[in-house]
């Protein structure tokens, strides 16, 4: 099953033996309807005693169970919408949900636009808050939270993209180390507006930002090599607006697809040099 939020549109559901998409929209008139039309973030719960796709909206969190029969396809699905009139209480600071992630214990961490980073268990409802406080240097740098991406080598360690620098969050100290940029430092993260991030299976860590390009970051040495644009070399990188890297698997051969915003889509070997385009 392939899922599709779109702007504006609602949420898409492709089935591989169906014959077209079968869509969830909203609906004024049905509280159990998805909450918003605006979807950019999906997550299809592991870890939780039901099976579940979590939404992310620009109007707050739907969730919609995972079953076969009446209220589970099409406009006749069944949401639960949290924070709603109808649904249970998630009071984010900021509704306009970026993206979703979910750790080893089945929690979810919710990254908003302008609310900062927040933990929520979806078993009893508690909601803890992790937001910039200028008079703590240790606080989350920045409450614009874009990517959050869950260590595949190490389950305590979140990764987390901000409009102020990369994070790294360990949960079992639940202490934040900072990653910036800084002009005197060469082997610092290239631009502070991270949209995307991803761990590879070597452990290289691969920061995409708005306007910085590319970053491989490797943890051990502490310093980030930049891949950008340049319009001298055909088969560089050809934007540096990264909005999305994924690690595609065929055996031992292995595939980064970096999407861009207005240089196209693009594939990278690592027995390969370049960044050819799609």
């Amino acid at each position: 099953v392939l899922w599709v939020g779109t702007q504006g549109g609602g949420l898409n559901r492709l089935d591989s033996a169906a014959a077209g998409f079968v869509r969830y929209r909203r609906d004024p008139n049905s509280a159990a309807s998805l909450r918003s039309n605006f979807v950019r973030a999906l997550h299809v719960a592991q870890r939780q005693q039901e099976s579940a796709l979590w939404v992310g909206t620009n109007s707050g969190l739907s969730k919609l169970v995972l079953a076969d029969g009446p209220g589970s396809d099409g406009q006749e699905a069944q949401f639960v919408n949290y924070d709603s009139e109808a649904g249970p209480p998630l009071p984010l600071s900021d509704k306009r949900v970026w993206s979703i992630a979910e750790d080893a214990t089945g929690k979810l961490w919710i990254a908003t636009f302008g609310g900062g980073l927040y933990r929520f268990d979806p078993q009893n409802l508690q909601l803890t808050s992790f937001r910039h406080d200028p008079d703590d240097p240790a606080s989350l740098r920045h409450n614009t939270v874009r990517p959050v991406f869950v260590s595949p080598r190490d389950p305590a360690v979140l990764w987390i993209g901000t409009g102020g620098g990369l994070e790294r969050f360990d949960l079992n100290t639940q202490q934040f180390t900072h990653y910036q940029h800084d002009d005197a430092d060469p082997g610092s993260l290239s631009n502070n507006d991270v949209w995307s991030i991803l761990e590879d299976r070597s452990g290289t860590l691969w920061v995409g930002t708005y306007g910085g390009g590319l970053n491989k970051f490797s943890p051990a040495r502490r310093k980030f090599a930049h891949v950008r644009h340049d319009p001298m070399r055909p088969n560089s990188l050809g934007h540096d607006m990264v909005m999305a890297i994924h690690e595609a698997r065929a055996g031992d051969r292995r595939t980064m697809w970096i999407g861009t915003g207005g240089g196209g889509l693009y594939a990278h070997e690592e027995e390969r040099a370049g960044f050819p385009v799609v």
